[in-house]
């Protein structure tokens, strides 16, 4: 029989970083982050963001500041793996603000401005603010993008005629 893993709860941040979540800009991983093609966003548990490094911004057209506000349910074209409508609720970084638990490697879809397709890895993890200062979920989001396109394009290719791109044999018998 199989045996799933145990979910794993978020970690703590250490006591000695700065309160209230101003710390995403102090830490060695934003650090590096920002610099880096990885997306980066902190949330708080009304769903705005109070980080967001460059990538982040790049990726999803999002800003941090005072008016920013997360909302799955606002940003048209968000879709799970099998492209069907992603509801809010399903989103990794409000299903780990939910539950408390890690969110590892979900494929979610998005719409780039120009209105292409974009493939994202997301990880979403709930932090408690060690000062008392609340709740928040830092998710990662990297593009997959081209490696999405790679899979569909051998998987056509394993299932249709190059000659033709009618089903191949192998589906025929399916």
């Amino acid at each position: 029989p199989e045996h799933a893993e145990p979910a794993r709860r978020s970690p703590k941040l250490p006591k000695d970083l700065p309160p209230a979540m101003a710390v995403a800009p102090h830490l060695a991983t934003a650090a590096v982050l920002a610099h880096a093609g990885v997306g980066l966003l902190v949330h708080d548990a009304a769903g705005r963001i109070v980080y967001a490094n460059p990538a982040a911004e790049a990726q999803l057209g999002l800003q941090a500041g005072p008016d920013a506000t997360w909302s799955p349910s606002a940003q048209a074209g968000w879709c799970d793996d099998d492209e069907q409508p992603l509801p809010p609720e399903h989103h990794p970084a409000r299903l780990s603000m939910d539950s408390g638990l890690a969110v590892d490697d979900a494929v979610i879809g998005t719409r780039a401005a120009d209105g292409s397709r974009r493939w994202l890895s997301v990880s979403a993890t709930q932090w408690d603010d060690p000062a008392g200062g609340g709740r928040f979920v830092v998710s990662t989001h990297t593009d997959i993008t081209q490696r999405q396109q790679r899979e569909v394009a051998l998987r056509d290719a394993a299932e249709r005629d190059r000659l033709t791109g009618l089903p191949n044999r192998a589906q025929l018998l399916l």
